[in-house]
């Protein structure tokens, strides 16, 4: 038998989504999964929606949240999870009927693996902008990772993974905006794991429209963040475990306000070149 895939979908006021993202793990062509939504706290029609499927189909759980953020909804999902994989799949996201059996088919190949594939980007109404094509090797995406910037060699939410990584390496709850690309970021200093992306795309990705400025530059604050730890791991030191201690170590030295000031306009100048002014990405699954 094939073996059971989790798939992981945290939900927050997406009732306009969620319907579609539901829809699309149902018509997969491998039947062997289990959907798991973590409701966390939303103020529409989201659970009832979920829940109205998971009448239908015993396959589908729904679970309560605790309002914390998307980070501790996928550490709570991890543990209620019981597959062999785990596939993210956000809940305003659409997943193609095949994404789910050419993941798994990859993943089976390896003993630690982390799998992802192309992905479209889109409207709201999953009109197609763009494809965003990564290199599929392990060594081509573990080459691009040791770049200084523009190292998304993979698209953390549209992953799936060995469950043994997620138990090992569980998201890091004060990363409140990134905590999927501080993961990857974590599981790829494990020489074991094996990254591979299919070259097909397999996942629909919403992109929000309109004026994001505030969001574009939090994210990037928690993507130099993300990049700090990286750094400290690196040389055996602790984690820093907030972004406001980030920024007092920051403001507290003039080398790293200008190195600071200096990575974060040119992050500011590749996004704007990536996604220009009136379309952006999601922030990377963050929708909480």
């Amino acid at each position: 038998m094939s073996p059971l895939v989790s798939v992981m979908m945290p939900a927050k006021n997406t009732e306009k989504f969620i319907e579609q993202a539901i829809q699309s793990i149902i018509t997969q062509t491998y039947t062997n999964w289990e959907l798991i939504i973590v409701d966390d706290k939303s103020l529409d029609k989201t659970k009832e929606t979920a829940e109205s499927y998971a009448k239908k189909d015993n396959r589908i759980k729904i679970f309560d949240g605790d309002g914390i953020g998307i980070a501790h909804t996928r550490n709570q999902i991890i543990h209620l999870s019981q597959g062999k994989y785990i596939m993210l799949q956000d809940s305003d996201d659409v997943s193609d009927p095949n994404r789910m059996k050419l993941l798994t088919q990859e993943a089976e190949k390896y003993d630690k693996s982390y799998i992802s594939s192309n992905i479209y980007r889109t409207d709201l109404n999953l009109g197609i902008k763009n494809i965003s094509r990564k290199p599929m090797h392990n060594f081509q995406i573990r080459k691009g990772f040791k770049r200084i910037y523009n190292r998304d060699m993979v698209c953390p939410g549209a992953s799936l993974a060995h469950r043994s990584l997620y138990e090992k390496n569980q998201y890091h709850e004060f990363i409140k905006i990134m905590s999927d690309w501080d993961l990857v970021l974590r599981l790829k200093e494990d020489p074991e794991v094996y990254f591979h992306n299919v070259q097909v795309p397999l996942y629909y990705y919403r992109l929000n429209e309109g004026s994001i400025t505030l969001c574009r530059e939090e994210r990037i604050k928690y993507n130099l963040l993300v990049r700090y730890n990286e750094i400290l791991r690196s040389k055996n030191k602790p984690e820093v475990t907030s972004i406001e201690h980030f920024l007092n170590i920051i403001n507290s030295h003039p080398f790293f306000k200008i190195s600071y000031n200096f990575f974060f306009l040119l992050k500011k100048v590749q996004h704007k070149c990536r996604y220009g002014h009136a379309l952006t990405r999601k922030m990377d699954n963050e929708k909480y």
